[in-house]
């Protein structure tokens, strides 16, 4: 259903672009049968206002509730165009429309006395007519001024102001003889447009498909309306290209499609460069003759014809081959049968004379034959050169790919390494501690715990202290004081012992306090131990912080390394793709 409903839009866009290119027609026949579709009587211009004869407006009318009641109809196209411009070809009247308004909504609804305003329904100009007739250049019509109403279309495009589209058409500057005009607008269909005709039907009838079976990838069906163009298995390379200017990538396409394809078909809007493309194609044609005559010796012909169905396309391509070629023998003129008589055959006789009192001059002929192959041989070595070139361009970008992967993984250890950093410069910082002090200070504090340790020094409680002894400890006390063991002589050679290490922690942001009881005597040395135990901790980090820091500064020289060595290989592709 998906695939279904996305034919039938495909299908829509394409009836709906028919539409509008039937809408901007160059000529439009006058057909007298019982079905017209020119209608240059009973219609007129007042204002802004299309007014229409009644009669008329129900006769077409009828036409429209006839194709609505038919299957496989559909809706006439009606529009309206002024002044009336046409030729005679054939015995018919050709009307040249300078632009189209789609009326073809007035029909649906009813009659109206007071006409219809103009300016509120779409219009198209017709570039082809506008041309011819009034020296429109091709490039020109990209800057036609469309999106902003009729009115500011005409203005801008004939550069007459007016007020109302009648006055318009009555300060118009009409084609010279042999055209013919009238001042008064007339209605026209476009059922019939003969370019497009069998693409609508084709279209059309695939419309009216309930199913479509064929919708699947190479079904010929399918291919008409999905398929995209193959893109080509070799490079082409052609030797001719026109001086003026380089070929772009599409023009490029075009011409090494057609070094192998029987025809070519391109397609693009004014100013889009299919002018330039075909002196391209010229100058591709003749390089190619020169170079296999020059190689072979045989010669074949590369004349090319160049036609258009207005007169400025092909004026345009012999200006600039004027313009850009000295020899006046390049290429003839021509298009009507007077231009042929007054242009074309004086032009071949002084040809014909040219060549039979010239005499062919073999030693120009050899050295012009040496310098061209010469430059065919270069560059047949530069298309070598870009064939290595490529060659190591896969290998670059292939190494390239492996460079920006190491990248990462250097960017993502580099990350990792800084995370750690940070985590270590977090902690306390030891730098200024005291360490050989504070080691001094220990020892001092161990021995002086085990010294009151040993004595087995512990002070009695007053509750359960009897007679006995009381008298024990008195002795103890008696003995220590002889000895000079009590905790109070322990302390004073303590204080004694550790007074210059004490001395050295004072200026730093570790400074000791000295112990003064037996209690802060083991509070010190448990301090002592801790930050003893901290600071070897932070040392070993910042030896830990050291081979990091150093592993950072490694990464990143690598990691620079490797983005240097990308740069210069991203620049050797670059230069390979110039």
């Amino acid at each position: 259903m998906a695939e279904a409903s996305r034919i039938r839009q495909l299908l829509k866009a394409w009836l709906d672009y028919i539409h509008i290119e039937n809408l901007s027609n160059a000529k439009v026949e006058a057909d007298e049968s019982e079905h017209p579709n020119i209608w240059d009587s009973l219609v007129n211009l007042v204002g802004d206002k299309l007014l229409i004869d009644e009669s008329l407006f129900k006769s077409i009318k009828q036409n429209f509730k006839n194709s609505k009641n038919k299957v496989q109809t559909e809706l006439p196209s009606i529009a309206v165009a002024f002044p009336q411009i046409f030729e005679i070809e054939s015995n018919r009247r050709q009307f040249r429309p300078l632009f189209t308004i789609n009326v073809s909504p007035i029909f649906e609804g009813n009659y109206r006395t007071g006409g219809w305003d103009l300016t509120q329904y779409e219009f198209q100009p017709v570039i082809p007519n506008l041309m011819q007739w009034y020296g429109l250049e091709e490039e020109a019509a990209e800057s036609l001024v469309t999106r902003e109403g009729l009115k500011v279309f005409l203005e801008t495009t004939f550069n007459r102001p007016f007020k109302t589209l009648q006055d318009f058409m009555g300060l118009i500057e009409l084609p010279p003889s042999p055209v013919r005009s009238k001042l008064l607008p007339y209605l026209l269909d476009f059922e019939y447009a003969p370019f497009n005709y069998n693409l609508k039907k084709d279209f059309q009838k695939i419309s009216e498909q309930n199913y479509f079976s064929w919708a699947k990838p190479g079904h010929p069906a399918y291919e008409y309306l999905f398929g995209q163009p193959k893109e080509p298995q070799h490079e082409v390379l052609f030797l001719g290209g026109f001086p003026n200017s380089l070929p772009d990538d599409y023009q490029a396409i075009a011409l090494k499609h057609s070094h192998s394809n029987p025809a070519t078909a391109v397609i693009g809007p004014p100013g889009n460069g299919k002018t330039t493309l075909l002196l391209h194609k010229i100058a591709q044609q003749v390089v190619h003759r020169a170079v296999e005559l020059a190689s072979t010796g045989k010669d074949r012909s590369n004349l090319t014809v160049v036609t258009s169905t207005n007169k400025f396309a092909v004026k345009n391509v012999e200006k600039i081959l004027a313009s850009n070629l000295n020899s006046e023998r390049f290429y003839l003129s021509g298009g009507s049968r007077d231009l042929v008589e007054s242009q074309v055959l004086p032009s071949l006789q002084a040809a014909l004379d040219w060549l039979a009192k010239e005499t062919f001059n073999y030693d120009e002929w050899e050295s012009a034959k040496q310098q061209l192959l010469a430059g065919v041989q270069q560059i047949e070595f530069h298309k070598k050169q870009d064939e290595d070139e490529l060659q190591q361009k896969r290998v670059d970008e292939q190494l390239l790919e492996e460079l920006c992967q190491e990248i990462r993984w250097f960017e993502s250890a580099i990350k990792t390494s800084v995370i750690q950093r940070s985590s270590l410069e977090s902690s306390r910082d030891y730098s200024r501690f005291p360490l050989e002090a504070y080691q001094q200070i220990g020892q001092h504090l161990d021995s002086a715990r085990r010294s009151l340790s040993a004595k087995g020094y512990r002070e009695p409680s007053s509750r359960n202290v009897n007679w006995v002894a009381q008298i024990l400890q008195r002795i103890r006390r008696l003995w220590q004081s002889i000895t000079k063991t009590s905790p109070r002589h322990v302390l004073k050679r303590l204080h004694k012992q550790i007074e210059m290490p004490v001395l050295a922690t004072l200026a730093t942001p570790f400074p000791f306090e000295m112990p003064l009881t037996t209690e802060s005597l083991i509070t010190a040395q448990e301090n002592v131990n801790q930050l003893l135990a901290e600071a070897s901790s932070w040392q070993q980090q910042q030896n830990s912080l050291d081979n990091t820091q150093q592993q950072l500064d490694l990464l990143e020289e690598q990691l620079t390394n490797l983005i240097n060595r990308r740069g210069e290989v991203c620049d050797l592709n670059e230069k390979m793709s110039f």
